[in-house]
């Protein structure tokens, strides 16, 4: 089964954390974003590793980028109802 097939009918459940980890050649990476942050709580996040650097550049829930060998790791954070961002912590720490 498809991931944004069950995001698409996912409980009305909300999340603090949720982690993708997706084949590299996945054709619809750039949809994931859009796809998991209404099912994260105002302080969840979204971490999503992905092959190719910059692929989420400008998108506005992009708080963090790292880059591990060939892995690269985005966080996203959800915006909250007045497209203001949640009053946070900084992103994670340098490893």
């Amino acid at each position: 089964s498809d991931a944004l097939t069950w995001l698409g009918r996912a409980p009305s459940a909300q999340f603090d954390l949720v982690f993708a980890d997706p084949p590299y050649d996945y054709p619809d990476f750039a949809r994931l974003p859009d796809a998991v942050l209404p099912l994260l709580t105002p302080d969840g996040v979204f971490v999503l590793e992905h092959g190719k650097p910059g692929q989420f550049e400008g998108h506005e829930c992009l708080v963090d980028q790292r880059r591990y060998g060939r892995a690269n790791i985005a966080f996203f954070r959800p915006k909250v109802d007045n497209g203001a961002d949640v009053e946070r912590a900084e992103g994670p720490e340098d490893t």
